[in-house]
């Protein structure tokens, strides 16, 4: 799911750009004033803020400062957000790395429940609720593209650097 720095090995990886992108288009239609992105320190999160701005520049929207969470855990979001409640309290929407982070927020701040978008589904926490409007990775289409990109590497010696990998819009209802 990341590159690994300084490596020519093939990776094969979800559009973490249009992944951010997409999500955070359909919260712009909700016409937040005061957005940010909150994300963590892994190597996905670049290519996540890189999509989130591309949206917000796409409609001229200048975003609060990105926020990065060191430890992707509710509890560790939910305490990063408050402090910056504290020091923005204008803040009306975010976009989020990943649904561990957007449940950590909520918790900070339940009035932004209908303002929340997640980059990432993250499968092991689908239950939790609320559930958020996210990204979809299909990684059935992660393992067969992997599976091809190995099988060529095995025929011809060479495969390709990166594989991106189509994520989908995935609209759900925060109650």
């Amino acid at each position: 799911m990341h590159e690994v720095p300084y490596s020519s090995a093939p990776c094969v990886l979800p559009d973490y750009t249009k992944a951010s992108h997409v999500v955070t288009l359909q919260l712009i239609n909700d016409s937040p004033k005061n957005i940010l992105f909150m994300g963590d320190d892994s190597l996905s999160a670049q290519g996540l803020l890189s999509g989130f701005n591309n949206a917000c520049k796409k409609h001229n929207i200048t975003p609060e400062p990105a926020i990065t969470c060191t430890k992707s855990t509710p509890l560790h979001a939910k305490q990063v957000f408050s402090n910056t409640l504290l020091n923005n309290p204008s803040i009306d929407a975010v976009v989020y790395a990943n649904n561990i982070i957007a449940h950590g927020v909520l918790a900070a701040a339940p009035h932004l429940k209908s303002n929340i978008v997640s980059c990432l589904h993250i499968p092991d926490i689908t239950e939790m609720q609320p559930r958020f409007t996210c990204a979809n990775i299909n990684t059935q289409e992660l393992a067969k593209r992997s599976i091809l990109v190995l099988q060529e590497q095995l025929q011809t010696n060479t495969a390709p650097v990166k594989t991106l990998v189509n994520v989908n819009l995935q609209i759900r209802e925060t109650p």
